[in-house]
């Protein structure tokens, strides 16, 4: 992808800088505290995106953008990462970060690679829970019946 089409000179007079060293947005076209910014007659980029485009370089294939400082109208290049989607989501505050963070299950076991099962949607789970909890279920559902073939 080439450098956008956006003067450098347009883009510094909607920038100011901060005590963390953050560039914040101060353009127009701000949604969901993400600058955003016009180039050319229909080409609307996300100001931290053109940032990194402009002073880093392309964006990989399959990356997005992460704000280092948390701070999402921030388009310090210094501050800008290209990262995976699960990586960015893992290094927020978040929902996902949150469960991340977690070493231990609700009941206080480690999640460690013995005692940690991935389910199919991506979720750890404790295997000593859930061994209990299966023989909780067992002893409660009874004995297993086995149907009995008849020979002729």
């Amino acid at each position: 992808m080439a450098n956008p089409p956006f003067s450098l000179k347009n883009f510094y007079a909607n920038i100011i800088p901060d005590e963390r060293g953050c560039w914040v947005w101060i353009g127009e076209r701000i949604k969901g505290g993400y600058g955003r910014l016009r180039s050319g007659h229909r080409k609307r980029w996300m100001a931290h995106r053109w940032s990194y485009t402009q002073f880093i370089g392309p964006i990989p294939d399959g990356l997005t953008i992460d704000h280092v400082c948390r701070n999402t109208s921030c388009v310090n290049p210094t501050h800008l990462d290209a990262v995976t989607m699960r990586e960015n989501l893992v290094r927020g505050t978040g929902f996902v970060a949150v469960n991340a963070a977690k070493t231990q299950c609700i009941r206080g076991h480690a999640f460690d690679e013995t005692n940690t099962r991935t389910t199919r949607a991506g979720t750890r789970q404790c295997r000593t829970c859930e061994t209990a909890r299966l023989k909780v279920y067992n002893q409660r559902r009874g004995p297993r019946r086995r149907k009995e073939t008849v020979h002729a």
